[in-house]
């Protein structure tokens, strides 16, 4: 009796990223192929730009969401404050490992990242994304998103936008 690989694996745990986490979250970056590099960053990325953004994003005021399967980190969600006050707003931004795409991964961790904002009182949610990441678009359509097109030199980027009242 032979088993597929969704057989033996354990179901996906999302959940926020603490200290002890953070080489997870590098290791996973670091995973990345270039295109979902390219995809996640807007631009070709190295090992040395992956190492410096992990760090910073781990002590700036970002929250990181983890899919882990197995054990091991395959996905994040992060999102960060952009704008305080009344009409606080917040940016996401999300990778999934080639081979764990299209598996719902993205729009679970979406779910997970729109309730933590809704919790932390943000009316407004970004998502930049390059105009080619059929992926994003779609995940951002499930939950509501408005989106609009801008055109910057060789790359086009689509900014999705969720507003909510409180």
């Amino acid at each position: 009796m032979s088993m597929t690989m969704e057989a033996i694996l354990d179901k996906p745990q999302i959940r926020r990223l603490s200290a002890p986490d953070r080489q997870a979250f590098r290791d996973h970056l670091n995973r990345l192929d270039p295109d979902s590099l390219r995809q996640r960053f807007g631009m070709p990325v190295n090992n040395g730009f992956i190492d410096t953004y992990a760090t910073t994003a781990a002590r700036i005021d970002t929250l990181i969401f983890g899919c882990f399967i197995n054990g091991e980190m395959r996905a994040a969600a992060e999102l960060r404050n952009v704008a305080e006050g009344p009409n606080q707003s917040a940016e996401a931004a999300f990778s999934v490992e080639k081979t764990w795409q299209a598996r719902g991964l993205g729009t679970a961790l979406m779910a997970r990242i729109v309730a933590a904002a809704q919790n932390r009182g943000i009316r407004r949610l970004f998502m930049i994304f390059l105009s080619e990441n059929d992926r994003m678009r779609r995940v951002a359509n499930r939950f509501g998103a408005k989106l609009s097109f801008e055109h910057d030199a060789s790359r086009g980027f689509v900014t999705a936008v969720l507003d909510w009242k409180r």
